[in-house]
């Protein structure tokens, strides 16, 4: 879910208002609907506690799951959860049974398989009751982290629950509790309580993510607010104007059904991935000082992801997300700078590309490799550019932004709808080129 430091990550919708500092935390007021959030299809809620050992790196914490079944989940309900922690307390409305179990593909997580009895309805809600504690398996070097001068938490960490598949909008309204007076910033509202801060996500997003600190700077401009501990003015300033500049561009292009109104772009004390979570984006800080070029690249990475984000990411489709929020990176490039920079932008894709496996084929059972979504998707798509023409192409990628699509059969289907049959069959063929050169020739 997340990328390497060339670039970032995941996922879409609305926003909120820019923040201010108050009672030690980002706050901003509730929105008008918010209201008493209840589970849809597709859409579970979760509410809970989960208090923070700064000393241990341990949470400790209380849910209450509330979901709608639907035909694949009508005999169970799985989730990852932290391999660090232990289950305590499991009951619900039609809970039969569960088990943990170590997950192949990330040795952090286990997951958590919950059995339901035979009462259970498509259509109708699910509730869980979880509790468990312990000290939370962190890989080094990643983007999360638990001390007493930073807290980042969110997918990576499997710090709560995390549904499956990944691509469920899951809403929350969870107390973290953590010491009073820290900043704590998050993609919905933030307010202090008794014995920490409540934090409300009402839009859908597919994890809990969040960062504090005992303080942190803020500076606005625009839709955008940055948060970071000591990052350069000159950092602050060109990451807002990058950010206001791809908000700009992208809405223009895509906002014509929904369109991203503000986001809070986290700078964190770190070197690594960054990633997006729809309003919420988290950069690292790392050790130099981004080009006014490579800050609109990535923030035109990073906010595509408000429409670019519903395939699975544990999928073979995951290079869907990526791969167009990469392309549209390269437009943004294109944009600003011209063709001259857009060119380096090729050449990045060109050596990433080089040797590696398909993109995509119908057989596929497992997400891409990181440089298969970064590079070699990117390229493809530029290369169907070049066959198909600008005009129609752009219809295509706009029609992707707009439908949010799951799977890349979806995606052939509005391919054929665009540009035809033939551009179809050779976008399926391109997809299953494995190990090919694209370092030279042309990109025909």
């Amino acid at each position: 879910m997340e990328r390497t430091s060339r670039g970032a990550c995941l996922v879409p919708i609305l926003a909120v208002a820019a923040t201010a500092l108050a009672a030690g935390c980002g706050h901003e007021p509730e929105s008008a609907d918010a209201g008493d959030m209840e589970a849809e299809p597709g859409r579970p809620v979760y509410r809970g506690t989960a208090d923070v050992d700064l000393a241990s790196g341990s949470v400790e914490a209380r849910w209450t799951i509330r979901f709608v079944a639907d035909s694949s989940r009508r005999e169970r309900a799985t989730f990852l959860l932290n391999r660090g922690v232990e289950v305590t307390r499991l009951t619900g409305s039609a809970v039969d049974t569960f088990r943990l179990r170590h997950f192949e593909q990330a040795p952090q997580f286990r997951r958590l398989t919950v059995d339901l009895d035979d009462v259970v309805e498509p259509g109708s809600t699910v509730v869980l009751n979880i509790a468990y504690g312990g000290q939370l398996r962190i890989p080094d070097g990643g983007i999360n982290r638990i001390d007493s001068s930073w807290v980042e938490l969110g997918a990576d960490a499997g710090w709560h629950p995390l549904f499956l598949p990944l691509n469920r909008e899951l809403r929350a309204d969870v107390r973290v509790g953590l010491p009073d007076g820290w900043s704590v910033v998050a993609s919905g509202s933030v307010s202090a309580v008794d014995e920490g801060y409540r934090i409300r996500n009402t839009l859908g997003l597919p994890d809990i993510a969040f960062a504090a600190s005992p303080a942190m700077d803020t500076a606005s401009a625009d839709r955008f607010t940055v948060y970071h501990r000591g990052a350069d003015s000159l950092r602050v300033r060109r990451s807002l104007a990058a950010a206001s500049w791809a908000a700009s561009y992208l809405n223009r292009r895509f906002g014509r059904r929904d369109s991203l109104t503000s986001a809070k772009l986290v700078i964190a004390p770190r070197d690594g991935p960054s990633y997006a979570r729809k309003n919420y984006l988290v950069s690292a800080l790392g050790s130099e000082l981004p080009s006014e070029r490579e800050l609109i690249r990535h923030y035109c990475h990073e906010l595509s992801h408000f429409w670019s984000t519903d395939a699975e990411p544990a999928s073979p489709h995951n290079w869907l997300n990526e791969s167009f929020a990469e392309l549209v990176a390269g437009n943004c490039v294109r944009e600003r700078h011209g063709a001259a920079a857009y060119d380096s932008v090729l050449t990045d894709w060109r050596s990433g590309a080089e040797g590696l496996p398909p993109v995509w084929t119908p057989g596929e059972s497992g997400r891409p490799p990181a440089r298969v979504s970064y590079d070699k998707g990117p390229l493809l798509l530029h290369r169907l550019e070049g066959r198909v023409g600008e005009e129609t192409f752009d219809r295509f990628v706009t029609r992707y932004m707009v439908r949010r699509v799951e799977t890349t059969p979806e995606l052939l289907s509005i391919l054929e709808e665009v540009a035809g049959e033939d551009a179809r069959m050779w976008l399926v063929e391109a997809l299953a080129e494995g190990r090919r050169d694209t370092g030279g020739g042309t990109d025909g």
